[in-house]
């Protein structure tokens, strides 16, 4: 999601990663990994900041506030280049 800004919202996307996560373990499922497929237009720190935002969250446990896991094996592939017919 791009805020009106035209920013990544990336705490847009903690909150959307952390109800999967919940939705997951509801279902008995413990998943640790997340695939990024980048495009070449998307720079460096874009990047670095989307893997700090998909690895873990802020959380407050035992009125202390802790990095809470969420999905810390990342790995890297190519995105998909449209097809012909998706341009315009």
């Amino acid at each position: 999601k791009v805020k009106a800004s035209g920013e990544y919202d990336f705490e847009f996307l903690s909150l959307v990663l952390q109800e999967v996560k919940r939705q997951l373990r509801e279902k008995g499922v413990e998943k640790r990994s997340i695939t990024f497929l980048p495009t070449p237009d998307i720079d460096y720190q874009t990047i670095v900041t989307a893997m700090d935002t998909v690895r873990s969250f802020k959380a407050v446990v035992a009125a202390s506030v802790v990095d809470a896991e969420l999905f810390p094996d990342i790995s890297f592939g190519d995105a998909p280049e449209p097809d012909a017919g998706d341009a315009g």
